[in-house]
Parts: structure tokens; sequence; C-alpha cells
């Protein structure tokens, strides 16, 4: 009788690795497709198919708790292991790697099932030693939530489920089933588990893998079975060596991008001022919480009044009123949460208003800090502004009621810009964004609102961003042309994500009315000035003229953006430097007109020079920078 089981048991261990070695080599194929390819993107990937030994020993192995187990019920037939060095990395493989599943699941590929996610996947498992805050972990389901897959919730649906083990084992299991066509009439489907984590993680796995294998053979109170104990219990230590090893890595991987010339300066021109004052001053609260909220809102409104008219000394202080802000929000979203009387939806109808506005707050900290160039407000300080912005952020997305909010994806998007190491992510975002946008209502928002315009155009922004840090890390070196056709590709995608935002009709911003702003109200200017941004560009990079053409823009349109804007900043007097600076370049490139050339360089200076700070935090201090010194160049002639 035992051998016939046994018999079985190799029967059946041979049937569930039948073309494992095939579906692994076509994973593998997949991996290195591909401009933004996962291969690119890792730092190191393993795939290993089973050996049949390991896989019966497994089976026998879980048959001392449940006797039907059998080979078909083992999930990593298949393994791969997708590691990064940084922790700061993980959420952007995350997202590739869900991006190359559904690429698989192309007919032209054919490496996964179905047509949707739910699908391919079968579970989707975060393990950490991490807090509950924290926000690296929140970047990464807010990965899965892009796709539509929330925090589990269902026991028969698919979600990510967040587990905190015992042994402080730290990664991120995905089991998916990939096809393995046999034959023409036969269609085998074999798992495959996916672990995706750090390198420092992947040392303490191995060990810890290593040590409880080893330590399930040994005899309970034999000598080898003592060493086995006194060696797990240094494990915990290990971790946390290794947790603090991953750490001084990301520091040093942040100190790094702010010596690179593309790092932390970011060129994102700040494009979310407030939550309507209105809108926040009528939340349905009384007593003394609405004088509370009141009071904040008479608090905002000062903060951004000094930074648009406010001198040197009063735009010091706003870095730390705008934490105070931020901190007096937070406090009110718990008095909220305490208020007897309030119904459940006022609650959270209260909560993601005044969470907005926090998140919002600490993000303005962070910028407003970076323009200082303040001994006050070191990096670090702006660095961790911007991390409880985004935390904020992602608490709020990770509630179901928010899956489609495109006004909360367009928001964690310009944090991830100015952040300036995660535009890769900023950019998924913000297609996610567009696509909510599109697709889905919006709560309060109404056809003609400007972020309908605005979300979008970030979008093409984004673009620009990728094809500029292309430029800004290869021109020490000088660009090999597939460099320069990768930032082509990145311009044209820009005007091509924004030429058709000129056609909408949409109501004037209405952002820092409440704040004595002279910052334009007509989206269709910042469109504009986009446009021939985006073109000059693309020249640059050693585009051609036709190519424009193609899209619509020829030196007439060219010429037709000029005298928009030319209108708005030499005749109105409308203090945009940046469009100024735009029109420099467009006068001296494109139709080699250099007195109006160095008008407009005049104009970008003395309006740079009137309130500097203010222009830094807006364009970010390498932008202001380029456009002093490109100036001077012009005047210069």
């Amino acid at each position: 009788m035992t051998s016939d089981i046994e018999m079985k048991l190799e029967l059946d261990c041979v049937n569930a690795l039948a073309g494992a070695a095939e579906v692994r080599h076509r994973v593998l194929a997949g991996l290195i497709m591909g401009d933004r390819s996962i291969d690119g993107t890792a730092y190191l990937t393993k795939c290993r198919v089973k050996d049949h030994r390991s896989l019966a020993r497994k089976v026998m192995d879980r048959r001392s708790k449940r006797p039907d187990y059998g080979p078909g019920d083992v999930r990593d037939i298949v393994g791969l292991r997708l590691l990064t060095l940084y922790k700061a990395e993980l959420p952007l493989l995350v997202a590739r790697f869900l991006k190359f599943i559904e690429a698989g699941q192309m007919q032209e590929l054919s490496i996964f099932p179905g047509t949707v996610l739910e699908d391919a996947i079968e579970e989707i498992k975060i393990y950490t030693s991490a807090k509950e805050d924290d926000p690296i972990v929140s970047m990464i389901i807010d990965q899965f939530n892009t796709k539509g897959v929330p925090v589990k919730a269902e026991s028969d649906v698919l979600g990510v489920e967040v587990e905190r083990k015992e042994t402080e084992y730290s990664s991120i299991h995905i089991v998916v089933w990939c096809r393995n066509p046999i034959n023409s009439r036969h269609d085998r489907r074999i798992p495959m588990e996916v672990q995706i984590r750090t390198s420092m993680e992947d040392v303490w796995g191995e060990i810890d893998h290593s040590l409880r294998y080893k330590a399930d053979l040994a005899d309970k109170g034999s000598r080898e079975w003592e060493h086995f104990q006194s060696a797990s219990k240094r494990l915990g230590s290990l971790k946390r060596l290794l947790d603090e090893c991953g750490t001084i890595a990301d520091d040093i991987r942040q100190e790094m991008m702010r010596a690179d010339p593309a790092g932390l300066s970011s060129t994102t021109h700040v494009s979310a001022g407030t939550v309507h004052l209105e809108t926040l001053s009528q939340l349905p609260l009384r007593g003394q919480l609405q004088k509370r909220v009141g009071a904040v809102a008479d608090q905002i409104r000062i903060a951004f009044t000094s930074f648009f008219k406010g001198g040197v000394e009063a735009k010091a202080g706003l870095p730390a009123e705008f934490t105070a802000i931020g901190t007096e929000l937070l406090d009110l979203v718990k008095a909220v949460k305490a208020e007897e009387g309030l119904s459940r939806e006022a609650v959270a109808y209260c909560r993601y208003y005044l969470m907005m506005e926090a998140a919002l707050a600490y993000y303005w900290a962070g910028r407003v800090a970076s323009g200082l160039h303040d001994t006050a407000y070191d990096e670090t300080y702006v660095a961790e502004q911007m991390a409880l912005s985004l935390k904020l952020y992602g608490q709020l997305s990770q509630d179901p009621a928010y899956r489609y909010d495109a006004i909360l994806g367009y928001r964690m998007a310009n944090v991830m810009m100015a952040q300036g190491s995660q535009e890769d992510l900023a950019v998924i975002k913000l297609k996610e964004a567009v696509r909510n946008l599109d697709n889905h209502p919006q709560g309060e928002l109404e056809d003609d609102h400007f972020l309908r315009v605005r979300i979008p155009r970030q979008l093409g922004l984004a673009y620009w961003e990728l094809a500029e840090n292309l430029r800004l890390r290869e021109a020490p070196l000088g660009a090999e042309e597939s460099v320069r056709s990768e930032q082509r590709e990145y311009y044209l995608k820009a005007l091509r994500t924004t030429k058709p935002l000129l056609d909408r009709k949409v109501a004037p911003s209405r952002e820092f009315e409440d704040a004595a702003s002279h910052e334009p109200t007509d989206d269709r200017l910042h469109t504009v000035n986009n446009l021939l941004e985006y073109s000059l560009c693309f020249l640059r990079a050693g585009g051609d003229l036709a190519v424009l053409a193609k899209d619509g823009i020829d030196t007439s349109v060219l010429r037709g953006y000029c005298d928009l804007l030319a209108e708005e900043v030499f005749k109105k007097g409308t203090e945009m430097p940046i469009w100024a600076d735009t029109l420099r370049a467009a006068h001296l490139e494109l139709f080699e007109e250099v007195e109006r050339a160095q008008d407009a360089a005049k104009l970008v200076k003395s309006m740079i020079m009137r309130d500097k700070i203010r222009f830094v935090t807006v364009h970010g201090g390498r932008v202001v920078e380029e456009m002093l010194e490109d100036a001077e160049a012009t005047l210069r002639g």
C-alpha cells in the first residue's frame, strides 16, 4: 500500500512539473522586454523550477497536517524572486511587475491567463515588520489599488493582505498562474510564486529559511536542537541590523539623488494650492469644532497671502506655519471622530477634506522650505514634510470609497514629482487619475472644473520631467543618439497629452482666489506655454518640425502661441517668468528675433529678482537658475 502511495506521489509530482521549465524560460524572456523592463528595474532576478525531490518532500511535510495535500496544491512550482537595492525602489518594481502581467496576458505573449489581473493572480501578501503607517508599505499597497486590487476585505475576493510575522520576515508575495500550452488541444496552468523584496531582506530570508529547515529535522531537546534554538534567538538581532543597514542605504541613495542635477530640486510647477476655503469653512460641524475649522481656514488664507505678497522675512516663517496648520488639521480629524451626534457619513466627509488639506499643508511646508535655502530648513526637513504629505494621501487612497478619486491621485503624483525620485510612479498615478477623471463620477467636480484640464496637463508635465531628467543626467557625458531618441519620445508624449486640452473650455481656477494671488486663472495660457516649451525641447533634442506638423503644430501655430503669451507678459504685465523665458527661447531659436528675445530676457530677470523665493518654490531651484543663466546669455548676445 505504501509503495502505491509513493508511486502515485511520484507520478503526481511529474505531472505538476510538466512544462514548468518552459514557463520559466518564457517568463525570463518576458522580463527583459521593453525600455522599462523588470530586468532593468530590479537589482537582481532569480528564477527556478522546484526540483522533483523538493516537491515530494514538501508534499509529505504538509500531509502531516492535511492528509489530502498533493502536488497540485503547491504554489511555488516556479519561483521568481525580484530584488532591489533600496526599499524606496519597491513600489516602482511592484508597479512594473503588475504591468508585466497585463502585457503577458495579451495574445502576442500569452504568458498569463485571462484579460484582467484577477484572472492571473491568486494571492497577494505583504509580509512586513514595519509600522502600520510606514510610507513605503502604503505606496506598495497603492500600486495594487491603482490596478483595482484593494486591501483584502472579503475571503472570496482578490485583495492585498498585510501580515506582520512573528519571525520579522519581510517580503511581498504574489501567486500568479502561468499559461503552459502543451499542445493545441490542452492548456495547463502552472503556479508561480513571486517574491519581491530588497537585497537586505533576501539575505535575512535565506538565513531564516536555512535555519528553520535544519531545525525542523533536529530532535527536540537534542544538542543539535539546542544550538538551532540559540541561533534562532539571534535572528531578530540580525533583522534589526539589516533593517538599519537598509535605512542607511536609502539615506545614501537620497544623498546621491540630491547631488544629481536632476534630483530633489524638482522642476514641477506647484499646481495644487488649497481646497477651496469656502468648502473647508462649510464642513457640517458645530460649536467649538466649527470655530476651530474657521480659524485654521484663516491661517491658510494668511499663509498664502504672505507667500504671494510678503517679503523675505514673511516667507521665512511659512514652512513652520504650514507645518502647524497640518498639525492642527490632523488634531481636528481626531476631534471630529470623537464628536458625538455626527453621522458616519458626516465624519467621513470631514475627515476627507481635513486630511486632504493637512497633506497639502505639509507639501507646501516642504516646497517653501526648498525655496528659502535657509539653514533652519535643510533637505532633511523638506524630505520629512513631503513624506508626511504622501503618508496622509496614502491613508486616504487605501479607503475603497476613494478608489476612483482623480484629485487624490493627482495630489499624490504632485508630491512624488516634488520628491524628485519617484517620477515613474508619478506618471503611473497621473495616468490613473486621468482614467478616473474620464470614466468615473468625481463627486462635486463640475464638468467645467479647471482640474479636468489641470490633471491631464500635469501628466504631460510629468512626461516632460522624464525627458529633462535624461537630458540633465546625460549632459556631462554627451548624450548618445539612443538617449536623445528616448528624450524625443517623452517630449512627444507630453505634446500629444497636452494639445487636446486647448479645445476644452473650463471655468477659471479658484485655487488661490482667497489669497490675493496674481496667478493667472486661465488654464489655457498655461497649456499654451507648455506646448511651446515642449516643442522647443523636442527640436533641441534633434527633433524635426515636420514631425510636429503631423501633430498640427507648424511654425504658424508656434507663432500664435508666442503672440498669446506676449499679450499676457508684455501688455498685461502678468508676472510669470516661466512664460517670459519660453518667449525668449522661441524668439531666439524659432524666429531668430534677437531684440524680442532680449526684451523677454530682461523681463525674466526683473520678475525673478523681485520675488526669487516665490519662483524657486513654484518652479524649483534648478529651473530658476537655468532661466537666469539663459537670460544673461541672451542679453550678452
